[in-house]
């Protein structure tokens, strides 16, 4: 089952246009129509500008997580270059290759909490990381017909506070660790 997001409500326009060999030409003139909410909630509905308000601030929340993430893998390959000099080293780098060991498990304690433990996941386990599940709940005030509520609003602000300390210590391994390694390897 796919879940989409619903339309808020309010007055919008289309128009229709045809391409045609790379030429385009106007079908119809703009339309303008009214959305009106599918019923009467029990809920109080959230108006259209906080809607937008918490599409932006989840959007960046997304944004966010998803630069962590790619910049911990970016540190992931790193640490596997140097492990490999390391292992190519003519001299003993044997205290070397501790400290890669060392900041290896820090950056997949990282992970684990941004993604959820690897090995129940490769078992069928796996129900991601809370973090992962935060986004989840918050996405689906996207998806109702009355806009976020308190729950999907205490979600993503829960989410962005747990993200901001992984972010931190992802640029302090960037930073000062990953390049601390590297100069002593040269």
């Amino acid at each position: 089952e796919s879940r989409g997001f619903l339309v808020t409500p309010g007055a919008y326009s289309v128009s229709l246009y045809a391409l045609h060999r790379g030429e385009v030409a106007e079908l119809t003139e703009a339309v303008s129509f009214e959305v009106k909410s599918l019923y009467d909630q029990v809920l109080e509905p959230a108006t259209f500008d906080e809607i937008e308000e918490f599409r932006k601030s989840l959007e960046t929340a997304l944004l966010d997580f998803a630069a962590v993430n790619k910049a911990l893998q970016e540190a992931s390959e790193r640490l596997n270059v140097l492990k490999n000099a390391c292992f190519r080293m003519e001299s003993d780098a044997g205290d070397l290759l501790e400290e890669v060991y060392k900041t290896e498990t820090e950056v997949l304690k990282l992970n684990e909490v941004l993604n959820g433990k690897q090995t129940k996941a490769q078992v069928g386990e796996g129900q991601g990381a809370a973090l992962q599940r935060r986004w989840y709940v918050a996405q689906m005030g996207l998806s109702t017909t009355y806009g976020p509520t308190i729950m999907h609003k205490e979600n993503l602000q829960i989410g962005i506070e747990e993200l901001k300390p992984l972010k931190e210590q992802l640029r302090n391994l960037k930073n000062n660790s990953l390049p601390a390694l590297e100069e002593k390897l040269r």
